[in-house]
């Protein structure tokens, strides 16, 4: 009976650090496919067919899922972004809310648009003072394809989302996480806590800093 080939000894190299995240998606690519070029002639070409695809997908998630810089994030704390980056690259979590002001938001009505979804909460200051970006953000990209959802969560204050409404003239549908769901499945550990979704209805980044909401949504409304 023939005996199954033994791998060949690996050779000693040096740990390598790196980052697909920061490279461009035609250098990551490149790198993939030399880095398989390389296992390739270490393993056996039948198991190897299956790990590479395996790992492809694994990779490529990965890089979708660190395609923005962390420093556009709050997420100061690894943990948090572990958290969130766990999230990303994968179908958005359903949100648990009610008392709509503004107009109800269905899940329908989110296939093939550019999602913002804004965490807040109602003593939250630079959650109020982010209303007017917000609205602006609406007008500028709405016959593009873009939708702000408002979620007012936290344990105190959500009595006060509609005169908040009223008060700081928030012109996006809003509404209340009462039992706080949404809170935990979207891992919102701050206030306010932006998440992005793209047309596929896919989470590609949580906790942007206000002022950085723009360039990722840009980014995606020209994506078909």
């Amino acid at each position: 009976m023939s005996q199954r080939p033994s791998l060949p000894p690996l050779r000693a190299t040096p740990p390598v650090s790196f980052n697909l995240s920061q490279l461009a998606w035609g250098e990551s690519l490149l790198f993939i496919l030399e880095f398989f070029a390389d296992c390739a002639s270490l393993i056996p070409m039948r198991r190897f067919h299956g790990w590479a695809a395996a790992s492809l997908l694994a990779v490529g998630l990965t890089v979708r899922a660190g395609e923005f810089p962390d420093t556009w994030t709050w997420d100061k704390d690894p943990k948090v972004r572990e958290q969130h980056a766990a999230l990303e690259g994968k179908p958005m979590p359903a949100l648990n809310v009610t008392g709509w002001i503004n107009g109800q938001v269905k899940p329908e009505e989110m296939k093939g648009k550019v999602v913002i979804v804004d965490f807040y909460a109602t003593w939250c200051g630079p959650c109020m003072a982010a209303i007017p970006h917000n609205n602006e953000l609406l007008k500028k990209y709405k016959d593009k394809g873009l939708l702000i959802v408002g979620v007012c969560t936290h344990g105190r204050g959500q009595e006060k989302m509609e005169q908040v409404v009223k008060e700081k003239g928030i012109d996006y549908p809003t509404a209340r996480d009462p039992q706080l769901k949404s809170q935990k499945e979207w891992a919102v550990h701050y206030y306010p806590t932006y998440a992005v979704i793209d047309r596929k209805g896919i989470v590609r980044i949580i906790g942007l800093q206000p002022q950085n909401v723009e360039k990722v949504v840009k980014k995606l409304l020209e994506e078909t």
